[in-house]
């Protein structure tokens, strides 16, 4: 009987566990640390590099592109929002739960810079950096 009791509790321990590793984790690597910093810059570059790949192979992002790169900060935003309805009604998360919703939020964030085309060159910015 004290099996059946504890063993929700375990795994609720576990889970929360994996939670606090996960965020800490997550809140090291948006730091200001050089550690992070290399990290992100790293992403970025290997994830633009595909970017640039495909869009030479003849992907067109478009309107995708710039409504990626408009509403980014937002998307981001909404990929967090989702990950944590989804832990906070799982019935019983375990650390496997835990786990893969952060796997499939790393996931969401790299198609989300792979959209993201960056800043579009306008025409003024052209003209600015031509030289007489």
């Amino acid at each position: 009987m004290y099996d059946a009791l504890i063993k929700f509790l375990r795994a609720g321990v576990r889970a929360l566990g994996a939670v606090a590793l996960v965020t800490a984790v997550g809140a090291f690597l948006s730091g200001p640390s050089r550690i992070a910093v290399l990290v992100r810059a790293s992403c970025r570059r290997s994830i633009g590099a595909v970017r640039d790949v495909a869009v030479s192979a003849g992907l067109r992002l478009g309107a995708v592109g710039r409504f990626v790169h408009r509403f980014k900060r937002w998307i981001g935003a909404a990929i967090m929002v989702v990950a944590a309805i989804v832990l906070f009604t799982w019935t019983y998360p375990t650390t496997m739960v835990v786990v893969w919703t952060a796997v499939i939020v790393l996931a969401g964030f790299a198609i989300r810079e792979f959209l993201d085309p960056g800043p579009t060159p306008t025409a003024t910015d052209s003209r600015t950096t031509a030289t007489p």
